[in-house]
């Protein structure tokens, strides 16, 4: 889902913006896309989904002017409604802002997270993504140009915020073989736009503590006070001198 409004305000409301089934476990990922008529780069002071206070993922602010073209990814999670106001605002007034919101549902961790902040093209890379992840990708970018996004993330949105300016575009792809993928997009023209900031993120199934699945078996007592993953070697300690940790 997306939302767009091309007027100088520091709060912006988008209501009732389509959040899918309702969840438990449902995180609501939205990626902010601004320009700012200052001199100051500004930040996002606060974001909310559904009444739901959000948390700043990542400052994808243009380095070449980030006075000027400024986009943030948010987290909110968020388990009840299929809609909500997503309610954004800044430290101070921008001249038009817009968002794309995703709905992830299921515990899941940040595997990784790359940006680009200034090319026209961005290619970022993800290597040993685990099954069953999903990618989000958002970029903010010019002179409303369109964009192509490479062949392992669909597009979800690509539309003006201001007509023929500042304009946004989001994709995404569900995994369920992970593997080695690499999300890339670029301006459909060929032109170029130094203004340009990429993200993408990769969401992967939580599997006991971390990124890395380690947890504790409790049903062999052997193993009791030794984390090991399940394709690795178990290591197992049967009398206090065999632990040297501290």
């Amino acid at each position: 889902a997306s939302a767009t409004t091309n007027s100088q305000l520091t709060t912006y409301t988008y209501s009732s913006v389509a959040l899918g089934t309702a969840s438990e476990t449902r995180a609501i990922y939205v990626f902010v896309t601004a320009q700012e008529p200052g001199t100051t780069a500004p930040d996002v002071s606060s974001l909310t989904v559904g009444g739901v206070s959000g948390t700043r993922v990542a400052d994808v602010s243009n380095s070449a002017e980030p006075q000027y073209y400024v986009s943030e990814l948010w987290r909110a999670d968020v388990p009840t409604g299929t809609t909500g106001d997503i309610v954004v605002t800044w430290n101070t007034a921008q001249s038009r802002c817009g968002v794309i919101a995703w709905a992830v549902t299921g515990e899941h961790v940040l595997y990784d997270i790359k940006t680009e902040l200034a090319n026209t093209s961005a290619s970022l890379a993800f290597t040993g993504v685990p099954d069953g992840s999903v990618i989000l990708a958002g970029r903010g970018g010019t002179g409303g140009k369109r964009v192509t996004w490479g062949s392992d993330v669909t597009e979800n949105i690509d539309e003006d915020i201001e007509p023929s300016g500042v304009c946004q575009s989001g994709a995404s792809s569900a995994k369920s073989t992970g593997g080695n993928f690499t999300v890339t997009c670029a301006r459909t023209d060929g032109t170029t736009d130094s203004r340009a900031r990429t993200v993408a993120i990769v969401l992967s199934p939580s599997q006991g503590a971390g990124n890395f699945g380690y947890y504790l078996p409790f049903t062999t007592s052997t193993f009791l006070g030794a984390d090991y993953i399940a394709s690795g070697t178990q290591t197992t300690f049967n009398a206090a001198s065999d632990w040297t940790g501290s």
